[in-house]
């Protein structure tokens, strides 16, 4: 009987064990529908109070349609080629950055926010830029 026990036992384990692999790899991150390339830019020394213009080529992996595209400070201004991509299709997002006019490190994020075809209804992803630099007075 306790033979038996230790088998039940050690099948129950395995098989746990089996499906909380078979879980895990069904959750696999997958290929995000938009990639931005050259996501994340250091545009070294820029002089306090310069215009800086920095593009940047997002791609598409799936139809994607871009719902918005945010800034994180008023000094940065975007403006987007084309709000609805198809797999494969690119577009351009130009980035105005007026630099601050004090000196030191500082930094601009973009956020751009947008909805895969195969996400679920109400599902949106978002795809970060970075802008980093020194400001010399």
């Amino acid at each position: 009987m306790l033979v038996l026990e230790r088998t039940l036992f050690v099948a129950s384990v395995v098989m746990a064990v089996g499906w909380a692999a078979f879980v895990c790899l069904s959750r696999a991150p997958q290929k995000p529908s938009l990639v931005a390339h050259g996501a994340t830019r250091n545009l070294g020394a820029v002089p306090a109070g310069a215009q800086v213009v920095v593009p940047f080529t997002l791609t598409a992996n799936e139809t994607v349609r871009i719902i918005r595209v945010v800034t994180s400070c008023s000094c940065a201004a975007t403006a987007l080629e084309s709000q609805e991509l198809r797999a494969g299709d690119q577009t351009l997002l130009e980035l105005r950055w007026t630099v601050p006019s004090y000196s030191g490190e500082a930094r601009a994020q973009v956020s751009v926010i947008y909805h895969g075809e195969t996400a679920p209804a109400g599902d949106f992803a978002v795809e970060s830029l970075t802008l980093d630099g020194w400001y010399l007075p």
